[in-house]
């Protein structure tokens, strides 16, 4: 008896102290890939890109080895994502493994529901990190990996953008977990920022129930940024009869309530904005009178964003906003719980107020 009680003391022990990392192997024997790049083919295959860092790359040798060089890539045509691992493990000496995965790459030509099936599969895979930003782009942005000539080793450029919150105009950044929350909760479209270029991340890719993504326009996105608290430092140059003037920093947050209003979802939005004026012209003095003029310039311009961006969810039959979530929040009845996938977005009728309050001038010019 004092034999088995003395074994399972000692299993216990070896529980309790070990790691918990179950999937721990050494580095040397995997090979892990930091970025992913998923292209829809012909007949139901799909184009996979595994990027992996360059092992010969070092410290001492990063300054003279070129960015488009710091990594290399693995693809295969696969129709889903357990026969892509299949196959790129073929072709690799190590254990593939994404657990240290930061990044996924879209073609925008992935409609929504295919999008839908793929992040499902990745989410049952339990390694795979739902924090990996996501982002969308046309073929060009899905034929070479950008990097960051700013780290000291070999990085993802978008990864390391996503991941500075202050480095973005209009915050964009969504992660794995985020997009399959939108995808399972009534009400509201996923969107994923859409990168015209490597480095150009200033527009939105909205998801639909069904279909190819509706691509907002730079006005929209600045328009769904500030109706969802998403803005962080926007800047807005207005062409005013006495002259140009900037304005700076401008964000703030929404007070949003909706309600049903039967074929429609009223939705009340107060945007208190504040803003620092950079730029006026100096044969303007700045009176009371003046400011109040820019303020209500400010409000009129940053209205129209907002009415753009409303305008474009209604034509699309979508909801970025999450209007209509709110709505099933306070009404769950209207929903089939069993389908929330199925809900048909409710036309947006919406009351936006737009208040600019300047709080800070710098110099004229």
């Amino acid at each position: 008896m004092k034999g088995k009680l003395r074994l399972v003391f000692l299993i216990l022990l070896v529980l309790f102290t070990s790691s918990g990392c179950w999937d721990e192997l050494p580095y040397t024997s995997r090979a892990a890939a930091l970025a992913l790049v998923v292209v829809p083919k012909k007949a139901g295959d799909w184009s996979w890109s595994f990027y992996f860092p360059n092992p010969t790359v070092t410290v001492s040798s990063i300054s003279q080895i070129k960015p488009s060089k710091e990594f290399f890539a693995v693809t295969v045509t696969a129709p889903s994502l357990a026969s892509a691992y299949q196959r790129t493990q073929q072709s690799l000496s190590r254990d593939l493994y994404l657990g240290q995965a930061e990044l996924i790459i879209l073609s925008q030509n992935i409609r929504s529901r295919p999008l839908m099936n793929f992040l499902a599969a990745y989410n049952r895979e339990g390694v795979t990190p739902k924090t990996a930003y996501l982002v969308v782009g046309p073929p060009s942005l899905t034929k070479t990996l950008p990097v960051s000539p700013q780290e000291v080793i070999p990085s993802v450029y978008l990864a390391r953008f996503f991941d500075c919150r202050d480095c973005q105009t209009v915050y964009l950044s969504r992660q794995v977990w985020q997009i399959w929350d939108d995808y399972m909760t009534p009400g509201i479209s996923p969107v994923i920022p859409y990168a015209t270029a490597p480095q150009t991340i200033s527009r939105l890719a909205v998801y639909p129930n069904h279909g190819l993504p509706v691509i907002f326009t730079r006005r929209e996105t600045k328009g769904w940024g500030f109706l969802t608290g998403h803005v962080m430092k926007e800047t807005l140059t207005l062409h005013l009869p006495q002259g140009l003037v900037t304005l700076t920093d401008i964000h703030g947050k929404p007070e949003i309530s909706a309600a049903d209003g039967g074929d429609a979802v009223r939705a009340r939005v107060t945007l208190p904005l504040v803003a620092d004026l950079e730029q006026w012209p100096e044969s303007a003095p700045l009176s009371p009178k003046a400011l109040q003029s820019i303020s209500r310039a400010g409000e009129k311009e940053i209205l129209s964003w907002c009415l753009d961006a409303i305008r474009r969810a209604n034509r699309t039959h979508t909801d970025p906003f999450g209007f209509n979530r709110m709505l099933v929040f306070s009404h769950q009845e209207v929903v089939d719980v069993d389908h929330p996938e199925a809900w048909r977005y409710l036309p947006i009728d919406a009351t936006v107020t737009v208040r600019l309050t300047i709080r800070r001038t710098g110099v004229s010019g």
